[in-house]
């Protein structure tokens, strides 16, 4: 049964681990290094808001003494590495396989590698790791539930433990040709991977914590551990109607004219990272989430004056003058 922080997925073809970690298996992630852990981001020169949210997770890394590596390059190069993939996404996958790999002759391994989106960075510096890791109960694969219902997992954050289960699973994920250009992209090849290997997170019904009688806490599958988005990663915390107001006290003004509508329908005092995933006016909403809970990190000339719009269709690709009017799914904030 629960014990009310951790549930488990059920399934008559999966050797399930048991609900509760003992002791001692918690107290061996919570002293697993520091410097044994990476934290993970990559983005293209052009996707400004990056350098804000690289600068508030190097600072958290910086607390911790965890390691740090950022790739920032031109959105041509990028794509040109992840070729005949076609959206930047892939990128994380790409990374991920080349750091394992790299990792294996390393004099000082790396234990686990956690990936951060571009647009998302550490709310509250206070929770480390470690004890992420420990709530997981040291699960190969860490990752939270998506914002929305049609998604079973986001895969703008989450935490991967240097083992051959997660090489192999890269791999398989990274030679999912169909979603090379197939929305939710490499967030769908994981989730049919997971499938392939009988992780059985769609059997789990219903499966979203904010749904009808939804599941609490932190679910469990063999290889896999999927945290309520509240406490791992979301794009709640900041209202729209409090956007403007909150802006103001640090002398900025609204960057868009319309933003996405968000209110505070859930709790985020336990939510790792705020990841402006979907919302319109990202550039607002992560300097009003910065300053509305105090973020640590040092705000120079150039961040302040970071302007954020993207000339690109939905596929990432730069739209040239004679494609702007012809091609839909601009993205411009």
């Amino acid at each position: 049964m629960s014990n009310g922080n951790e549930t488990n997925g059920t399934s008559e073809n999966a050797d399930f681990t048991s609900m509760t970690a003992s002791l001692s298996c918690q107290e061996s992630f919570n002293e697993l290094a520091n410097d044994e852990i990476m934290l993970v981001m990559a983005y293209s020169e052009d996707y400004s808001i990056g350098k804000l949210c690289e600068e508030v997770n190097r600072t958290y890394a910086n607390k911790y003494g965890y390691q740090f590596h950022s790739v920032v390059e031109p959105c041509a190069t990028m794509l040109q590495t992840i070729a005949p993939k076609l959206h930047l996404t892939w990128y994380k996958i790409y990374i991920f396989m080349t750091l394992m790999k790299e990792n294996c002759k390393a004099k000082r391994p790396i234990k686990y590698f956690c990936w951060i989106d571009g647009d998302a960075f550490v709310l509250h510096h206070d929770i480390s790791i470690q004890s992420l890791i420990s709530k997981a109960q040291g699960k190969d694969f860490i990752i939270a539930e998506d914002m929305h219902p049609g998604c079973l997992i986001n895969a703008g954050v989450f935490f991967m433990k240097v083992s051959e289960w997660c090489s192999s699973l890269l791999e398989e994920v990274w030679h999912s040709s169909k979603y090379d250009d197939v929305f939710f992209y490499e967030q769908s090849a994981i989730m049919k991977a997971l499938r392939q290997r009988r992780e059985s997170l769609h059997k789990l019904k219903p499966f979203h914590s904010y749904s009808k009688n939804g599941p609490q806490g932190v679910k469990l599958f063999p290889h896999v551990a999927v945290f309520p988005h509240t406490e791992l990663s979301s794009n709640i915390g900041v209202e729209r109607a409090e956007l403007e107001q909150l802006l103001a006290t640090e002398g900025y003004e609204l960057t868009v004219r319309k933003h996405t509508f968000q209110d505070s329908l859930y709790d985020s005092s336990l939510m790792f990272i705020y990841h402006a995933a979907g919302l319109r006016g990202k550039l607002d909403y992560i300097r009003a989430a910065i300053i509305k809970y105090s973020v640590p990190c040092t705000i120079d000339e150039e961040l302040r004056g970071l302007t954020f719009k993207l000339n690109r269709n939905s596929l990432g690709h730069y739209l040239y003058d004679e494609e702007k009017a012809s091609l839909s799914g601009t993205i411009t904030s």
